[in-house]
Formats: structure tokens, C-alpha cells, sequence
């Protein structure tokens, strides 16, 4: 059903509205002053606009959970809405790809909206967290398609991004902002709490109507629901978490509830909680992580953590994986977390995975080489040492993770290909990449009733050091490796027992490096999977995957600085443009108040920009020209023909801070990536006495699988 209001009244009813919009202010009353000052923008835009935000307010109102942050997240929007100018330049292609961007974020603000009707109120609860940085970004994203937009409409320069900047360099008002965001959050949990409540205290005169409701929207499968709730209440008694008197009530009452319904049909739902279970109750599935395609790994958010999943193919497997895994205790090994073995299909929760160590040398400019074989070697050593031994058995490139202080990490222990949950079709095709790693004593048998050995793990590791040596020799290519050459030909010989042992391979390494200084890598890449939120806008998370890149190296850009700050690995795909979405957080400020003689209405000179590096006949990577490739697509204000920018910093502020860039599959960056292309990030300055200071910067690269 429509908002009542009548669209071409609006051109004739244009008033002065406040300058800021109360967030106690109803919906409605906002909705209508924004349209009010959308209306009197030439049509179609102004149809166009006000649809999208009926869209918008009409997803909010239909909101069950969550409301009022939802509500919060509505209003700001109708208040940033309302600052837009009516063009002066109405034909201009470039304002009509502003108009597209700016629709598909509110469209962005829709679609959240809608999911989180999806999510049943208990999992809404446990992700608060998560939900408040999506609103965040959503904000973010908006208020950059409006600065495109103003840059659009306006002629003249001085006029182009007075007033919005004003507005959005207002950090007392950004502050009520986030307050507001705060006290409704903590509304909402009051409204979920006070709900869980009465379904408990109405139990108590035998009323079941409202526990029933509440339970009717988690709509799992009552053995996972079971599991998940009893599960919630071991790790509350073990003091692992902190639950609230009332949801210890409330689960222990769903648990009794579910469990009478049952019983008239079927027998009771007996559960045995592990100190390691979890269920799909409480975690959320996302992209697969990494390029690589024998990288089973997928992002997820458990409890408002970033975290791993493994998907298994059966309840056996899990349970074999957990009981090898389990016992593992060392910082070289993959942390495990938990384990389903009653979804469908069951999971392990590992610790988030970051670059593979393929990847880290990719990105990285001078690797310490030896450094990472000798940390790999002693990974493998712990587990060749235990007792009795445990064996690998699938060493390769995706299973070597390298964490945020560069240190490598071995995951997927015991793991083999007919343990997961992968089509049959893809099997054929994994097997063959597979085929390279491993030893040939293996491959030999057919049927897969020859078992790994250790022997096995070092040939795999051999070729681990042949294929990184590879990848350095296509950037220096006159590096000598002779040890490493030496070792790896050791480690693949065809008769395993003239293969050395990973401790021979260890003695040699670390001969070698106390020969020598050990230096650091040089403008290295620190992955972190920290901070991964839900991406949106990709519907079916099987077909992706998703990279991250750090720099976490203080830096400073003045004028003609170029200098790249982080880069991703060429972007992998099977069509011409693979790249799908990017997710940029940055820390960085200007030179700030003290330092600027500048005036606000001058414009602010630092800003951070992507460009994307193609190679050329030659084989070199040059940028791509933007300007023409994205012709008619708003780039950003007096930029290189090679930018495009992505976030504009506050007017003379030196208080470091966050800033975040969402770019999805419909933004013209996006799609004029092509496969083999480098995205690059650039801090930059303009003019005399503008610095962009910067602290760190995090980029997510998803890309077709």
C-alpha cells in the first residue's frame, strides 16, 4: 500500500523544512518532509527519488525486530535527502549516472530493511553488534552518492560542495547521530526483552500464544533449535557468555515448549551438548574465503565475531575432524572454535582465515621467503611430532594462512576432499587441481585406500616452495633461491624414503638464516578478517569469494605524492569482468584546524581514491584511463583522469577516524574491473599545506569463484 501523498502537490507546496530532522519525528511526517525537497528537483528524478524512498519507508514500517534503529537509519536518510540542490546542469549524462548510484543505495537501505524481517528475534538479539555497523556503512554510502549528486547539479564552483560539506564535516551532529543509534539499539532490546518476558510470565497461568510466536519465527528445525538453545545455556553456566535473567528463561522454557509439542507425535528431542557445540542458530554463512579454488573455508559471523566454516558432508565426518583437531595446541595451527553435527550441512567453526600464503607472496614486494618455508616446516613439525603422529595429508597453498602479524598458520588438518560437502561435478575438476600437491605414491591409487604419510606431507611441501619461487621469479626475476631449490628438490623425489624429514628440512633453514640478518618484509600486506560484515547485494554466497588486503603502515601524502598504499593480487575469475564487490575501511585524517588557512567553502583537499592496473602488449601495468573508460560517470571533483574516488576526508580534522566505502556489483568501477586487473588504493593531497596522514586501510575483494 502507498504513502498517502500526492506527488505533484509537492512542486507547489515546496516550504522551508528545519535544518535537522528529529528522530522522534513519525516516519511518515519524515518521509513527507523529504519528498517535499525531492519534489522540487525536475522530473523524472524527483519520481524517481521520492519511489525509492516510499520503497525505503515502506520496508521500515513493515520492520518486526529492530524497529527503532531501523527507524534511526530512515530518518538520517530523509536528513541527508533533503540537502540536495536542484541541478543547474539538468541534461548532463554525468548527473544521470549520479541519480542511478544514489537510487541503488537507497535501494541498499530497502534490502537491509527487508532482511532483517528474515532473521528470527533471537538472532537479531545476538547480532545487534553487526546490525549497528550495517547501518553505519549504509549511512556512509549514502552520503557519498549525495556529494556525487551535488557535484553533478551545481555550476558553480564555490557553490558546488558548500553546504553539504558544511553538513557533513558537522561532527557534533554526526555525535547525536551515533547517540541516537545507541539509545535505539538499547530500545530495541528493551521491546525484544520485554517481549521475551511476558511469553515466560504467561506461562505461568498455563498461556502459551505468545512463547509460541516468538518461537515460530526462528523456523529451524527443532532438533537444531534445541541444540542451539541448550547449547547458549552451557556456555552462559561455564561463563563463556552472559546471558540475561530473562533469555536464561526464556531458553529454558522454549527448550520444555518444543519439547511437549513434539511429544504428542514423536519422542522428545534429547540433546548431548559438547563443550564445542554450536548450530546455525547462532551463526551467520557468508563468501567462500580466498582465490584459491581448493579453499573450503567460508567467512561467517558467529556471536558477533568474524569466523571460518568448514562445511562437512556428514555428522561422522564432523565428529572425526573435531576429535583430531580438537587437541591441537599450538599458535602454527588453526584455532578451532566449534562443531555442528545436527544442521544440515554439518560445519566446523575455525578461526577467520586471511591471505594464503600464495596470495601474501603476490602482494607482497619482498617477502621473507626463507622465513615463511622455515615458519610453514615448523608447523608441520608440531604435528608430525605428536603422538602418535598426525598426518597432514592435503598440504597445499589455500591451507597455509598467513595472520595479521605475518605468521603462518596451517589449517584444514586431516581434511581431504571426499570429507566435504562439495557436487559431485566439482569433484572431477578439484581432484585435478588437486593432482599437483600430491606425492605420486598417491596418485597411484585409484581406489584411495593408501592413507597419507609423512612422507606424503614433505612432498607436498616441496612443491609448496617450488610454486612460491615461481611467483617471486615473475617479479625478480634474477633472485636466486639455492637452498630452497635444493630443498624442494630433496622433498619431491619419486622414492619417498630418500625424501628428508621435516626436521632435516628445518636444520638446514635456520643454518641458513643464522647466517644472515633476518630482515622484515618490506611493505608487506597484513591480512585481517576482523572486521568482515554480511556482504549484501550477491544473492547466492556459493558463487563467491572474498580476499581481504591490509596496510596497517603509518604514512604521510602530501602533493605529487603517488605512491600506492595497498593493492589486491590480480583479480581470478572465469568471465572478463569477475570482480563483484569491494568493502574498503580506511583510518586516516588531514593536517588538521592548526595547520589550514584554508576556508570550508574552499573544499577539502584529501581524499583517498582506487585505481585499477591493467597490463599492457609490453606486459607492464599502466593505470586505466577512468575518464574515458567511465565517461559520464561521476569520479570525483578535480581528480587524475586515472582516479576515482571513494571517500573525501573531513575539513581540517587531526583526529584520526574511520571511513568506510561499499562499492557493489551495479557501481561503473566495479564493472570496468576486468580479470588480471590490480586494484590499487591511493591516499591523496592537493595543494600547498594538505596532508593526508594515514594509519591503516583494509580492502575486501570479492570475486567470482
Amino acid at each position: 500500500m502507498g504513502v498517502p501523498i500526492n506527488i505533484l502537490q509537492c512542486f507547489n507546496l515546496v516550504k522551508p523544512v528545519s535544518n535537522y530532522l528529529s528522530f522522534s519525528t513519525p516516519p511518515l511526517a519524515i518521509y513527507n518532509y523529504a519528498a517535499q525537497v525531492l519534489a522540487a528537483i525536475p522530473e523524472p528524478i524527483a519520481s524517481v527519488l521520492i519511489s525509492a524512498l516510499q520503497e525505503v519507508f515502506e520496508a521500515v514500517e513493515q520492520a518486526r525486530d529492530n524497529k527503532n534503529q531501523l527507524k534511526v537509519l530512515f530518518a538520517r536518510a530523509c536528513d541527508i535527502l533533503k540537502s540536495l540542490k536542484v541541478p543547474q546542469n539538468f541534461a548532463d549524462e554525468t548527473l544521470q549516472r549520479s541519480v542511478e548510484t544514489l537510487v541503488a543505495n537507497m535501494e541498499s537501505l530497502r534490502d537491509f530493511a527487508i532482511s532483517l524481517r528474515n532473521k528470527n528475534l533471537f538472532k537479531a538479539m545476538l547480532q545487534s553488534g553487526d546490525i549497528k555497523l550495517t547501518i553505519e556503512e549504509l549511512e556512509r554510502n549514502l552520503w557519498s552518492s549525495c556529494l556525487a549528486f551535488q557535484n553533478s547539479a551545481l555550476i558553480l564552483a564555490n557553490q558546488k560542495l558548500d553546504d553539504l560539506w558544511n553538513l557533513a564535516n558537522d561532527h557534533n551532529r554526526n555525535r547525536i547521530s551515533a547517540e541516537q543509534l545507541h539509545s535505539a539499539k538499547l530500545e530495541d532490546q528493551r521491546e525484544q526483552l520485554a517481549m521475551i518476558h511476558e511469553a515466560v510470565t504467561a506461562l505461568s497461568s498455563g498461556a502459551t500464544n505468545t512463547l509460541d510466536a516468538i518461537l515460530e519465527t526462528i523456523n529451524i528445525d527443532s532438533t537444531v533449535t534445541v541444540t542451539g538453545m541448550t547449547a547458549l545455556l552451557e556456555r552462559h553456566e561455564t561463563g563463556r557468555i552472559q546471558l540475561q535473567e530473562s533469555v536464561i528463561k526464556f531458553l529454558r522454557a522454549g527448550i520444555a515448549r518444543i519439547n511437549d509439542q513434539r511429544s504428542a507425535k514423536e519422542s522428545e528431542v534429547v540433546v548431548k551438548i559438547k563443550s564445542w557445540t554450536v548450530t546455525a542458530w547462532e551463526v551467520d554463512r557468508g563468501f567462500l574465503l580466498g582465490s584459491d579454488k581448493t579453499s573450503f573455508i567460508r567467512a561467517g559471523r558467529w556471536l558477533g565475531k568474524s569466523v571460518g566454516i568448514v562445511e562437512l558432508k556428514d555428522a561422522e565426518t564432523t565428529v572425526r575432524f573435531v576429535k583430531d583437531w580438537k587437541n591441537l595446541r599450538s599458535n602454527r595451527i588453526q584455532g578451532f572454535l566449534g562443531a555442528s553435527t545436527v544442521d544440515t550441512p554439518p560445519f566446523v567453526l575455525v578461526q577467520a582465515s586471511h591471505l594464503n600464503i600464495a596470495e601474501y607472496i603476490k602482494v607482497t614486494w619482498k617477502p621473507n621467503f626463507r622465513r615463511l618455508v622455515l615458519d610453514l616446516a615448523r608447523a608441520l613439525e608440531y604435528l608430525h611430532t605428536r603422538v602418535p603422529p598426525v598426518i597432514h595429508g592435503a598440504l597445499r597453498p589455500a591451507v597455509v594462512d598467513v595472520d595479521e602479524s605475518g605468521e603462518v598458520v596451517l589449517g584444514s588438518v586431516g581434511l581431504r576432499l571426499q570429507d566435504l560437502r562439495i557436487p559431485g561435478k566439482d569433484c572431477v575438476d578439484l581432484e585435478q587441481i588437486l593432482y599437483k600437491w600430491t606425492a605420486p605414491e598417491l596418485l597411484d591409487d585409484w581406489d584411495h585406500t593408501t592413507s597419507p604419510t609423512m612422507k606424503s606431507d614433505i612432498f607436498s611441501l616441496g612443491t609448496i616452495i617450488s610454486e612460491l619461487m615461481i611467483i617471486i621469479h615473475e617479479r625478480h626475476p634474477n633472485q636466486k633461491f639455492s637452498l630452497l631449490t635444493s630443498i624442494a628438490k630433496k622433498c619431491t623425489l619419486a622414492d619417498p624414503a630418500a625424501r628428508p624429514t621435516v626436521s632435516q628440512v628445518i636444520e638446514k633453514l635456520e643454518e641458513k638464516l643464522r647466517s644472515r640478518d633476518e630482515v622484515t618484509d618490506f611493505l608487506a600486506v597484513l591480512p585481517s578478517a576482523e572486521n568482515i560484515t554480511e556482504l549484501t547485494g550477491l544473492q547466492n554466497v556459493d558463487r563467491w569469494r572474498v580476499v581481504p588486503y591490509v596496510c596497517k603502515i603509518r604514512m604521510s601524502y602530501m602533493e605529487h605524492n603517488d605512491r600506492l598504499y595497498v593493492a589486491s593480487a590480480p583479480l581470478e575469475g572465469l568471465t572478463d569482468h569477475p570482480l563483484r564487490q569491494l568493502c574498503i575501511e580506511v583510518k586516516c585524517h588531514d593536517q588538521g584546524k592548526e595547520y589550514t588557512t584554508a576556508h570550508p567553502r574552499d573544499g577539502t583537499w584529501a581524499w583517498i581514491e582506487l585505481a585499477l592496473l591493467r597490463e599492457n602488449a609490453e606486459g607492464k601495468r599502466t593505470q586505466v584511463n577512468l575518464s574515458q573508460t567511465l565517461k559520464g560517470h561521476p569520479r570525483g571533483f578535480m581528480i587524475e583522469d586515472t582516479g576515482y574516488e571513494i571517500i573525501r576526508l573531513p575539513f581540517a580534522d587531526s583526529t584520526p577516524r574511520v571511513h568506510r566505502a561499499n562499492l557493489d556489483w551495479r557501481n561503473p568501477f566495479i564493472k570496468e574491473a576486468r580479470k588480471g586487473d590490480v586494484i590499487a588504493l591511493h591516499p591523496k593531497a592537493r595543494f600547498p599545506g594538505w596532508v593526508n596522514h594515514m594509519y591503516s586501510a583494509e580492502m575486501h575483494v570479492v570475486t567470482e569463484q
